[in-house]
């Protein structure tokens, strides 16, 4: 099959008809046991990539990629295979001119037994459309800071001008208590006042509420796939797959741009050149409430032990330092975790979001 895939492919008809596309195009041989085999790139994709078609042409892709993304290509190649259906996905890789970010879409191509013999691929880059996302995303955190200061600040004043009202409507109160109307009007005066003061401090109240009650709802809330974000990130801060790094699966609903954002920080700094890695990597989320996602990247080793050594210049507080405005913003926190004598140490963070169910 592989032969006969290699033939179809290098037919000029066919090489023709993908090199016209301007999006990137690739196409990939499905064989048994999971194995997938590169037959075709177009120009727009080697442009893109700075790969070759020539060279990549027969070859898996554990024989052209690093081991963490490969595995992570082909699982995403698998559930088109598996679903027999149209796949598309964002991935965040490095094939050789530098990180960027595509949408990818996967279909597959069934033979007359209604199995998956082939995979066309057609991708768009959207690194500037993220970078975007994640400038709007540190952009945001800073306005609403700002936000807050008015809201704090407007409250403060509202309570400050109840106080007097609430004062003179104790004395109106009090004056009413026993007066004796003479018909010179003056009762009525009374009324009119403490009708005054009343409608006042009613107002004043509903703007206090707001002040205090009102939450921002801006941030753009979309589901994320746990396992694929944190893959994605591996792929390209761990590519040789050097450290066990273990992380949970299913979906999330946050706001996606902070989540990469955060997520990439804190496994950078257990994952930067220069620093000695863990021996392993724990990644959890639990739903700490309702509203909330708490998500933990502990390191287990001697690293983490010399570095919870040095909270106050350590990398991990250069992150927390980085990244608290950002998250506090969202009503969320960072923070640095230790357990087990400093044996375990990393960063932990919460963010508004919940964990979906697939029911």
């Amino acid at each position: 099959m592989t032969e006969q895939l290699m033939a179809m492919t290098g037919s000029p008809a066919l090489l023709s008809l993908i090199d016209a596309v301007g999006s990137p195009v690739f196409l990939v041989g499905v064989e048994e046991e999971a194995t997938f085999r590169l037959l075709k790139l177009n120009r727009a994709h080697e442009q893109a990539t700075g790969m070759s078609s020539d060279a990549v042409k027969g070859k898996t892709l554990e024989e052209l990629l690093p081991p963490r993304m490969a595995s992570q290509i082909a699982a995403n190649y698998q559930y088109c295979v598996d679903t027999k259906a149209d796949h598309t996905y964002e991935e965040f890789l490095n094939l050789g001119t530098g990180e960027r970010w595509w949408q990818t879409t996967l279909t597959p191509m069934l033979d007359a037994d209604g199995k998956v013999y082939m995979i066309v691929g057609i991708a768009a880059d959207i690194t500037n459309q993220k970078s975007s996302q994640i400038s709007l995303a540190q952009r945001h955190g800073e306005i609403i800071d700002r936000i807050a200061e008015i809201r704090f600040l407007s409250s403060t004043t509202a309570q400050d001008m109840g106080l007097p009202l609430r004062e003179l409507q104790s004395i109106t109160q009090q004056l009413k208590d026993g007066f004796s109307d003479l018909g010179d009007g003056k009762l009525a005066l009374i009324d009119r006042l403490e009708g005054v003061v009343a409608r006042s401090i009613a107002e004043i109240d509903t703007v206090v509420e707001r002040c205090l009650g009102a939450h921002d709802d801006a941030w753009s809330m979309t589901s994320s796939q746990i396992d694929r974000l944190c893959g994605d990130l591996l792929s390209i801060l761990d590519p040789l797959g050097e450290c066990d790094v273990r992380y949970p699966t299913g979906y999330v609903r946050a706001d996606g741009a902070v989540l990469n954002i955060v997520l990439r920080a804190a496994l950078m700094a257990h994952l930067s050149d220069g620093a000695e890695q863990p021996a392993r990597i724990d990644i959890s989320m639990e739903q700490s409430d309702p509203a909330t996602l708490r998500i933990m990247v502990l390191g287990h080793g001697p690293d983490a032990a010399a570095d919870a050594q040095r909270p106050a210049t350590g990398r991990f507080a250069a992150v927390i330092t980085g990244l608290r405005q950002l998250l506090v913003a969202r009503g969320g926190t960072i923070w640095v975790e230790t357990s087990n004598g400093a044996a375990v140490t990393g960063i932990g963070f919460s963010l508004r979001g919940f964990i979906e169910t697939t029911d």
